[in-house]
């Protein structure tokens, strides 16, 4: 599973330490560690470990070993596998949520054509739920255009009687596969954003509409992804989250965090990359060895 990163370490013996002291590493590890977005805890945790070895060698392979526990395979969600564990006999509704500017909106295009690359006769609607910028409605309108899928602008509306109109009429009467759509980000100024989304969540609840939200983040936030996340889950509960722009960041610790402190939350996928492809599932592998790679430098 993780034959890469084994050959990773295998190089990474073989390069010549003579220069730097053992301890003199360690507090190197522990200082990057920190950098990189882990908390003090979980840093704490791990050099407990590794004070214990006696060696280059055991000293990164224990840290491999203590990471790779956190990072366990099934805290990752396989995008096929959690669409394929939805309900067929009903609309299913993903809501995007998350802060402005961490690419909501053009998720939602990779998204639809991720659908339709499994399946090109699958009926997608979509529709903007953010009530404060008309970019994204804009936006929103061209990809629909762009995949052939219908844009549904009677839901824009400042007023929660539109999504009991959504809910009572345009899911029965027109039978879609899916409905994707993009909520406003956090908006400071607006104090009734969170009470907007608790709501509408409670709609779908009411009209037992099949419903999965999503909390999107940008993988440059850092620890900022867990403000948003602690703001968010004040009336919603995530289980799901996408990371957004990990081609721009190839450590992002705070993901070890997030999975240690979060033992519900599982990541469902990534953007890599700007093209129709990028959302691609979550790579462990290829994250624990870019983190490893910087984290072991010395």
């Amino acid at each position: 599973m993780f034959s890469k990163i084994k050959k990773f370490f295998c190089s990474l013996f073989r390069k010549n330490k003579k220069d730097i002291s053992l301890n003199n590493y360690i507090k190197g590890l522990e200082e990057k560690l920190i950098n990189n977005n882990l908390s003090f805890s979980i840093v704490d945790n791990l050099m407990k470990k590794i004070k214990s070895q006696n060696n280059y060698k055991d000293i990164e392979i224990t840290l491999k070993e203590e990471i790779l526990k956190i990072l366990r395979k099934d805290r990752v969600n396989n995008w096929d596998n959690f669409i394929n564990s939805l309900d067929n006999n009903t609309t299913k509704v993903i809501i995007l949520i998350g802060n402005n500017g961490v690419g909501k909106t053009s998720l939602i295009g990779k998204i639809i054509n991720r659908l339709k690359q499994q399946n090109n006769d699958l009926k997608i609607a979509t529709s903007s739920l953010d009530f404060f910028r008309s970019g994204a409605i804009d936006q929103l309108q061209k990809i629909a255009n762009k995949y052939n899928v219908e844009y549904i602008s009677s839901i824009h509306k400042k007023s929660n009687a539109h999504t009991f109109y959504l809910c009572e009429n345009i899911l029965k009467e027109k039978n879609y596969d899916y409905l994707l759509l993009d909520m406003a980000g956090r908006i400071h100024t607006n104090n009734n954003l969170l009470e907007e989304i608790i709501h509408i969540n409670k709609t779908f609840e009411k009209f037992n509409i099949n419903k999965e939200i999503l909390l999107v983040v940008d993988g440059n936030f850092g620890n900022s992804v867990f403000t948003s996340l602690e703001y968010f889950s004040n009336g919603i509960d995530i289980k799901n989250i996408i990371i957004t722009k990990t081609d721009t960041n190839p450590l992002m610790g705070w993901i070890i965090r997030l999975l240690e402190e979060n033992k519900n939350i599982n990541i469902l996928g990534e953007v890599s990359g700007e093209n129709k492809d990028a959302f691609i599932d979550f790579n462990i592998e290829k994250y624990l060895l870019n983190f490893l790679d910087e984290i072991c430098k010395y």
